[in-house]
């Protein structure tokens, strides 16, 4: 190619959106392109690369974005583009078209590197031929080692009628894709870029890197635990934070980490169902877990307890459990914590709205010898009373009996899938079978979970643990740990409405009751002491349980004072003596 010698060219190079910038395609292009030019005798007067950018962009010049407010099959293909951070136009195309009138070859690897139609209707092509041909310039795909010199308005025409149907092509593969994608879903096949999975493409298999793997189940266990989130991301901080995409992990690590079901082994399909997924060889967690941990975010996102890191120069960072528990009495809004030589909660409305009657909700955590949250800490002595009326009246199932019928169960999926791929069951068939055999998989995990907890129970150690902290809620004068406290009180309180002479305490179980705000010096208000007696042992027959347990509250400590009944059933009684 002789007469090329002398002549002059510009080369593109184009990567595609989502790909890393430090990608080695775009050096392969400009490398194969610079070669084509070296070997024709061609110089090059420039050379233009857009990183992460789409091939239906238009380039970013005045004529570029005018050509695009004209095309209305592009105007209506980038409304439905939906990725953040995604450019509209290609910045560095347009540098290149500058050039066009002092150069004789537009060079790119191959010519999807500059256009490709967003649908079969649209004039992007049309457009960038159009702009080779009024500067008489040649487009070289170099990687089919072709140059088309689009002499005439012909030339341009056979390209448009190529292009369309290379793009109508395109279409319809893309939506076969999609189709085999969603038939593979629905046989429990997944895919998923969740923080620590690992993709075999070869083999299909979706694994778990297993350091990240350690941090999930950090995160989970420590949230079903009630751990604050201040307290978690602490700990990934400091002890993970060589795992982190960014520089660290944030709240919506938490949370994008809890709601995503990969980590489970199961997936969700279009209808909503779970199902267990084929391809995942070493979930971190069970699905109750998942289940509990999401249950636990969503209480805390409806309470908007979240607890956050101490603004710098603080050296200490409060236990703030009562956070989103707390309402007012008068008008029933949150009442929200300020630092004042202690903490105390008050209502929003008694500053935003100088509402007085609103300023009676206003409660001190510590009042001298009175602290709230050993007062309601008694109140956790129901949660031990309950354990122990589940754990003598619990009849353990058969642990291995359901096992052996979960895994046929899943034999029995597998056999659907291959009935489906391999023998052309009915799809409808396969449908309400897998949804029916799942909903089985479902009960039957649930009851391996309760059979597992059943074990722990019986646990020596297990023991151990819970009369150590039943030992402090019967004398309720030292707080549990901090992880204990936060979730027996959530498994416990529902809420606390603060009013000017008593909290009117709402339980999870329905009960609900009020305790005097006892006078103190200089108008402050205390609550009442606590304690929690408990004994609970079968009968002489072991047939039925007889139970001894009472939560007292003393608003008196004088010796006249006489209990008062606020609650009675048959588990507990809950006392006031004034």
């Amino acid at each position: 190619m002789q007469e090329l010698n002398g002549k002059k060219a510009v080369i593109y190079a184009r990567q595609s959106f989502g790909h890393e910038e430090n990608s080695a395609s775009i050096e392969q292009q400009i490398s194969n392109c610079r070669n084509w030019c070296d070997k024709n005798g061609i110089t090059v007067v420039g050379v233009f690369e857009d990183k992460n950018t789409s091939s239906e962009l238009y380039d970013d010049s005045i004529e570029g974005h005018a050509y695009a407010a004209t095309d209305a099959e592009w105007l209506k293909w980038d409304k439905e583009q939906r990725t953040k951070g995604r450019k509209k136009y290609k910045k560095h195309l347009a540098a290149a078209f500058e050039l066009l009138p002092n150069v004789d070859f537009f060079v790119t690897n191959e010519r999807t590197r500059l256009y490709r139609n967003p649908s079969p209707l649209a004039k992007l092509d049309l457009y960038f031929l159009s702009k080779l041909k009024e500067n008489s310039v040649a487009l070289v795909e170099v990687e089919s080692n072709k140059i088309d010199f689009i002499d005439n308005d012909i030339d341009i025409a056979m390209h448009r009628f190529l292009a369309t149907y290379e793009m109508k092509k395109l279409t319809e593969r893309k939506e076969q894709s999609i189709k085999v994608v969603r038939a593979k879903k629905e046989k429990g096949i997944t895919f998923s870029n969740a923080f620590g999975t690992i993709w075999d493409s070869k083999e299909k298999l979706l694994t778990f890197d297993p350091e990240k793997a350690e941090a999930v189940k950090y995160v989970f266990n420590s949230v079903v635990a009630g751990k604050t989130y201040a307290e978690i991301l602490h700990t990934l901080n400091s002890k993970y934070i060589h795992l982190a995409s960014g520089k660290c992990f944030y709240e919506s690590s938490i949370y994008n980490i809890v709601k995503n079901i990969a980590y489970t082994g199961m997936r969700k399909n279009e209808v909503g169902n779970i199902i267990q997924c084929i391809n995942v060889s070493n979930a971190p967690i069970s699905y109750m877990q998942w289940k509990k941990a999401n249950e636990i975010v969503a209480d805390r996102k409806e309470k908007s307890g979240r607890q956050k890191y101490n603004v710098k120069g603080k050296a200490k960072r409060h236990f703030l459990p009562l956070s989103g528990y707390l309402k007012c009495g008068h008008c029933g809004s949150k009442l929200v914590m300020v630092n004042d030589r202690g903490i105390v909660y008050f209502c929003k409305k008694t500053i935003l709205l100088h509402d007085k009657k609103c300023t009676a909700s206003r409660i001190r955590i510590e009042q001298g010898d009175n602290n709230l949250l050993l007062t309601l800490q008694a109140l956790f002595a129901i949660k031990f009373i309950e354990h122990e009326n589940n754990k003598l009246n619990y009849n353990s199932p058969d642990k291995e009996k359901l096992v052996t019928e979960r895994d046929n169960l899943k034999n029995q999926m597998n056999l659907l899938f291959d009935q489906l791929t391999k023998f052309n069951l009915n799809e409808d068939i396969f449908k309400s079978k897998f949804a029916e055999n799942a909903e089985r998989l479902k009960v039957l995990e649930e009851k391996i979970l309760e059979a597992e907890v059943a074990e722990k129970n019986n646990d020596d150690a297990e023991k151990q643990v819970l009369f150590d902290k039943l030992r402090k809620i019967n004398f309720t004068d030292e707080l549990l740990d901090d992880d204990s406290y936060s979730s027996l009180l959530r498994e416990t309180v529902k809420e606390i409405v603060v009013f000017d002479d008593r909290l009117k305490i709402v339980l999870v179980d329905g009960v609900s009751f009020e305790l005097p705000r006892i006078p103190l010096k200089r108008k402050a208000k205390g609550v009442p002491f606590s304690s929690a007696v408990m004994f609970i042992a079968p009968d002489a027959s072991g047939k039925q349980t007889n139970y001894h347990n009472a939560i007292n509250f003393y608003a008196s400590t004088e010796e006249g004072a006489k209990p008062r009944g606020l609650v009675k059933n048959r588990l507990y009684r809950v006392l006031v003596w004034q």
